[in-house]
């Protein structure tokens, strides 16, 4: 959402106010409470702000427009350099090893999150749905049959500047598929490497 759209501009006043009424929007955007209805009316739709009501110490209770939580994802967010920040510290502390361990264990528990979406399936069930899982998690999956099994393809990666300094996060991902799938996975691209997209390829037989 570009930041000059009136959209984006109620979202922001709400991030600021925590909650307000049309009346008030009207004022801070210099537009009628008509198009402020149909804006709202878009944002509701979209799951970005509610109608709630608003308590006050002294008289009666204001209702308001507000920023739902996933609202709150609209708006810039710096993730990658805490997460750089925590990865150095361990590295400073207990060196490559303790990095390794690390992302091993988030490994283990991203695995164990999501093994009960592959119980009672069969192979072609759990790649159907480790395609969801991936969908679901940013990586713009897409699957693609061929004659000894299948090429699955990731055009985005979602910790990509973490992946581009830490490879441990290519072989997390490598593993999670490995493990989930229970059969042969195969990597043959990676963005990382300068790769259009990442490309596993996926067995047809366990492994």
């Amino acid at each position: 959402m570009k930041k000059t759209t009136t959209r984006y501009k109620i979202l922001t006043h709400l991030q600021k106010r925590g909650g307000m009424t049309v009346d008030e929007l009207c004022k801070v955007l210099g537009i009628g409470p008509t198009a402020v209805r149909q804006h709202m009316a878009g944002l509701l739709n979209d799951g970005l702000v509610e109608f709630k009501e608003l308590r006050q110490e002294i008289g009666r209770p204001r209702f308001v427009y507000a920023l739902t939580e996933e609202a709150h994802d609209i708006f810039p967010k710096s993730y990658h350099i805490l997460a750089d920040s925590l990865i150095d510290a361990v590295k400073a502390l207990y060196g490559e090893e303790g990095i390794d361990r690390v992302f091993e264990q988030i490994g283990q528990t991203w695995i164990a999150n999501h093994q009960d979406r592959m119980k009672g399936k069969d192979l072609q069930g759990r790649i159907r749905e480790m395609v969801k899982i991936l969908d679901e998690q940013g990586f713009l999956p897409e699957l693609e049959k061929n004659a000894d099994g299948y090429i699955l393809r990731e055009y985005n990666c979602p910790s990509h500047r973490i992946a581009i300094k830490y490879p441990y996060v290519c072989n997390m991902v490598f593993r999670f598929l490995s493990k989930l799938l229970d059969t042969e996975v195969i990597r043959t691209h990676c963005i990382r490497n300068g790769d259009p997209y990442s490309a596993y390829h996926i067995g047809i037989r366990p492994s």
